[in-house]
């Protein structure tokens, strides 16, 4: 089984301009905990085999996650009798408290391989990215390189493709038993 078969596909993203009330707000709202920091910039390329070609692509920037935003508060708070001149958290902006180069997979990653970084490393989810060449520009010749953001593997993906695999073995298995009873073997 390969990522793309349980990554998460319909994302709520927020940009780095975004203030951090707002994607308080989105996680709040959709009881998430974490939140890809996306640019969206016009598709130049036709999309890879297998996905729909949309008319934008969204160029993964970093990660914000609920524990980031806590972190911006109980700074705050430590900070505010000694700084009075600093903006309050809610005020401030998504880039300057967002993870930036997450770790990532790409799509044909293995869910086994993907689960073990996960694990291996204490994340909860890992964005699922692949890499496609910028435009050049007039004044440089080297195309650059940027990650693409085609969904994000949660642990909860983990556990629904486990349950599934598990719901496909047990229907097979008594299949299996099944038949074995009709022709008189043994089930174990």
């Amino acid at each position: 089984m390969i990522v793309r078969e349980v990554m998460t596909t319909r994302l709520i993203t927020v940009v780095p301009g975004d203030t951090l009330s707002h994607a308080a707000n989105l996680l709040r709202q959709h009881q998430f905990h974490h939140l890809p920091v996306v640019r969206t910039v016009k598709a130049a390329e036709p999309a890879q085999a297998g996905y729909a070609a949309p008319d934008t692509r969204l160029l993964l920037e970093g990660l914000l996650s609920s524990y980031d935003i806590d972190l911006a508060v109980a700074l705050e708070k430590q900070n505010s009798s000694s700084n009075a001149a600093e903006r309050p958290w809610q005020e401030r902006r998504v880039a300057e408290v967002m993870q930036r180069a997450p770790m990532s997979v790409n799509p044909n990653t293995s869910v086994a391989a993907a689960a073990q970084i996960m694990v291996e490393r204490g994340l909860n989810y890992l964005p699922v990215v692949e890499y496609a060449s910028a435009e050049p520009s007039s004044q440089d010749t080297q195309q650059d390189v940027q990650p693409v953001l085609l969904g994000l593997l949660t642990r909860s993906d983990l556990l629904m493709a486990l349950r599934n695999c598990t719901f496909r073995y047990r229907a097979l298995w008594q299949f299996l038993c099944k038949r074995a009873f009709l022709v008189s073997l043994p089930c174990i």
